[in-house]
């Protein structure tokens, strides 16, 4: 009944090794945007200017595993 109201939208597996000291996993998610800055790209005889992907963080989430 929950899955209808917050259906998961990620789903994965790890496999940890032998965790003898305090440890923690952590998750981050970034979104992939074009910004306004431009770098100049040679292009056979032409330089054109592309533009510059960034990356904004929007979630991160740690998680105790002992």
């Amino acid at each position: 009944m929950f899955e209808l109201f917050d259906p998961a939208l990620w789903k994965g597996t790890v496999s940890l090794p032998a965790l003898n000291k305090p440890s923690r996993l952590a998750i981050r998610e970034f979104k992939r945007y074009y910004s306004d800055r431009t770098v100049p790209e040679h292009q056979g005889g032409r330089t054109l200017q592309r533009r510059v992907v960034e990356e904004r963080l929007v979630y991160a989430e740690f998680f105790a595993l002992n």
